[in-house]
């Protein structure tokens, strides 16, 4: 009785039936082991093909990824979208004007309430960079406040003209931690840094600015490149 056993022929006991000759076994059982040497290699070289292929696609896929962590993001505000108006207590305000039109966000607020200009989702992690790209109808000194996965809260700020376009542009080392951070921590490392970002009015946040101001927001960027 034939066995096969991993492409050989062979017969139970290593040897041809008692029906086959001695030499005819023999001759079948060389066969068969030519047959087996030939698909080792054959598997082996397609094992090393199969080994370099998935290496170079390695290769171009952590180069990608790479790139992808290297490189820039930026958000067209030409949409609501993403972005909410929270109050001083950072619950969400339904009766601030938030719209958008001609490519960019408009926010309409009255200087005499803190507004909150929160958008989500921005992805900051590591970044060296956040820019964004605005005009105020106001002269207005305006902060950003972010938060990292510990819970420490960290603002910037930067005076702006009124009715001209402009860039605010902070790097992590311009954060400093708030008083009312429940989390003490010395500098913001970025890489901790949450997904969203929160612009506001200082002037309203303190509690001395009054009137009315309109900001509107053509794009923010995060740079992970210095």
């Amino acid at each position: 009785m034939w066995v096969p056993i991993s492409g050989l022929a062979l017969s139970e006991h290593g040897l041809g039936s008692q029906d086959s000759s001695t030499g005819l076994a023999i001759q079948n059982k060389r066969s068969g082991a030519q047959k087996a040497k030939r698909w080792m290699r054959m598997t082996y070289r397609g094992r090393r093909c199969y080994c370099a292929a998935v290496g170079v696609w390695m290769l171009l896929l952590g180069g990608a990824l790479s790139q992808s962590l290297a490189s820039s993001r930026t958000c067209d505000c030409d949409t609501t979208d993403g972005w909410i108006v929270l109050d001083r207590n950072l619950q969400p305000v339904g009766d601030t004007p938030l719209s958008a039109a001609d490519g960019r966000l408009i926010f309409e607020y009255s200087r005499d309430a803190l507004r909150h200009l929160t958008h989500l989702g921005t992805d900051l992690v590591s970044f060296n960079r956040l820019s964004i790209r605005l005009r105020s109808s106001e002269e207005v000194m305006l902060g950003v406040a972010l938060r990292d996965r510990d819970g420490a809260r960290f603002f910037a700020m930067r005076s702006f003209p009124g009715n001209e376009w402009g860039t605010l542009e902070f790097s992590p080392a311009d954060f400093q931690l708030a008083e009312t951070s429940p989390v003490d921590k010395a500098r913001l490392d970025p890489e901790l840094a949450e997904s969203s970002y929160v612009l506001f009015d200082i002037g309203s946040f303190a509690g001395f600015a009054s009137g009315s101001n309109t900001v509107e927001i053509e794009r923010d960027t995060k740079s992970a490149e210095d």
